[in-house]
C-alpha cells in the first residue's frame, strides 16, 4: 500500500518535472527497484548487492513492459 502511495505521489510530481512519459518512467525506477529488491532477497535469500541488481533489472523490466503496452515502442 505504501509503494501505491509513493508510486502516485512521484507519478504526480515527477510527470510534471519531467513530462508525462519520462516522469511515470522514472517513478517506476525510482519504486521498483526497491521493491524488486526486497522480492529477490526474500526469494532468494541474496544479499544486498545481488537484491539491488535485480531490483534494478526488475523496474527496468517494468518499464519495458509500460512503455510497450501504454506508449506503443516496439508495434
Amino acid at each position: 500500500m505504501a509503494a501505491g502511495l509513493a508510486y502516485g505521489v512521484l507519478d504526480l510530481l515527477l510527470s510534471r518535472l519531467l513530462g508525462g512519459v519520462w516522469g511515470v518512467f522514472a517513478s517506476l525506477l525510482l519504486v521498483g527497484i526497491p521493491l524488486g529488491a526486497l522480492w529477490w532477497a526474500g526469494e532468494t535469500g541474496s544479499g544486498p548487492r545481488q537484491a539491488w541488481r535485480a531490483g534494478v533489472w526488475l523496474a527496468l523490466a517494468v518499464i519495458c513492459v509500460y512503455a510497450w503496452v501504454f506508449v506503443g515502442i516496439w508495434r
